[in-house]
């Protein structure tokens, strides 16, 4: 299964790509490097869900996650606030 987390206005838009068990950095926005991961034992049960480390307030915005292989897709809004922990931006299909 390959999860596809982006974010618009981003060059490149890529925060988390998932592909058959593995992160594919190779495209990942500098950015978001060692800080994105996706509960890969929750997938099989539709959760796609990416957590974001040491959010900061530039991580704020519009998130689209897409699933190629049963198109779909959809967006979240993220909008960080005054913590230490770390944040998860999810979608369930």
């Amino acid at each position: 299964m390959t999860v596809v987390w982006t974010r618009p206005g981003l060059d490149p838009k890529y925060i988390h790509v998932h592909q058959d068990g593995q992160l594919l950095n190779r495209s990942q926005n500098l950015s978001y490097y060692f800080r994105t991961r996706v509960f890969v034992d929750e997938l099989t049960y539709g959760n796609v869900s990416v957590s974001i480390f040491k959010a900061r307030v530039s991580d704020e915005g519009q998130y689209w996650c897409s699933i190629p292989s049963i198109q779909k897709e959809a967006s979240v809004q993220l909008i960080v606030g005054e913590s230490e922990d770390q944040t998860s931006v999810g979608c369930k299909v």
